[in-house]
């Protein structure tokens, strides 16, 4: 029996601690006016406002430096290609230089060697002429 009394007393204390505790809420919430919460939900509303504009605000300055690294990609990117198209021209008029050159020093060659049999062509007639004129020579004497 004393252990049921013992029992019942801490059933009690408990129901009575909570039963305190349930007050406590319903104390805690009955002071709560319908000009507070609507006040609370006003500012809550306005905090999530200013938090959407800064995130704009964020947002469009992180777009215009896209913006403008996108402009910058795109100039050096015109750059590299007019440098590759200078190294290309480069490189073909080097081609023709090089092409120019060994022509002339082919056109070079070829005319030393017509010169050359020339030069030989005219001292075979010489040395001709010359025979005929020393045969004619002889006979006229």
């Amino acid at each position: 029996m004393f252990a049921k009394v013992k029992e019942q007393k801490s059933l009690d204390a408990k129901a009575v601690k909570k039963e305190a505790e349930e007050r406590e809420i319903v104390k805690a919430a009955s002071d709560h006016s319908v000009e507070q919460i609507v006040k609370r939900h006003a500012d809550l509303k306005l905090d999530i406002v200013n938090a959407l504009d800064s995130l704009e605000e964020r947002l469009i300055k992180e777009y215009k430096r896209l913006m403008e690294l996108q402009q910058a990609i795109e100039v050096q990117t015109r750059t590299l290609d007019e440098l590759f198209q200078i190294k290309a021209e480069a490189e073909s008029l080097t081609a023709l230089v090089l092409a120019q050159k060994e022509r002339e020093e082919a056109f070079e060659q070829q005319m030393e060697q017509r010169k050359a049999d020339f030069d030989s062509e005219m001292a075979s007639k010489r040395a001709q002429w010359k025979k005929e004129q020393e045969e004619y020579d002889t006979r006229k004497n």
